[in-house]
């Protein structure tokens, strides 16, 4: 029985170790993810259609659903700090921090391979728009250079047109 095919603008996830998560989307394969929060950070910022688990072990299924429900909610709580109107407020529930959600990008930034994490960084950075932790500092450091949200240097992928997205 052949697995059902999975639509190009899907993600696959897997477990190939025991500990670490496997992303794989648009034939980029994000390796080592270390958990439900970096999990998050990259739904954010890759935002694939859906995710499947295409050869996965029938054992890991349920684990890697439970994965992808929590990972989603990290995805949100960037989403909603990436969509506030007011940069001055945090814009996160009162338990979780600016640092915590850095961190989270940071360890998705780390399953990046090396050549595509300038377009990752800038992506993400474009994602949570101009001034995202409300502090001045980047969006993202990557190899001791920080990205912040900018207009040019990479192809726009996305249908925009390079311009900072309009207020929400």
């Amino acid at each position: 029985m052949n697995p059902s095919p999975t639509p190009p603008s899907a993600a696959i996830l897997a477990r190939p170790h025991d500990l670490a998560l496997r992303l794989t989307h648009d034939g980029i394969v994000y390796d080592g993810i270390p958990g439900d929060a970096a999990l998050g950070a990259l739904l954010f910022t890759l935002r694939p259609a859906s995710v499947a688990f295409t050869g996965a072990r029938a054992s890991d299924q349920l684990p890697l659903r439970l994965s992808v429900a929590t990972a989603r909610q990290f995805a949100a709580l960037l989403q909603k700090l990436a969509s506030r109107t007011d940069r001055a407020q945090a814009g996160l529930p009162a338990h979780v921090d600016a640092g915590a959600a850095r961190a989270w990008l940071q360890a998705a930034v780390a399953t990046v391979p090396h050549d595509e994490q300038p377009r990752f960084a800038w992506r993400a950075a474009r994602r949570l728009g101009e001034d995202p932790w409300g502090d001045g500092s980047p969006a993202v450091t990557l190899s001791q250079e920080q990205l912040a949200l900018f207009e040019a240097g990479f192809a726009d992928d996305e249908g925009h047109d390079g311009a900072a997205p309009p207020p929400a």
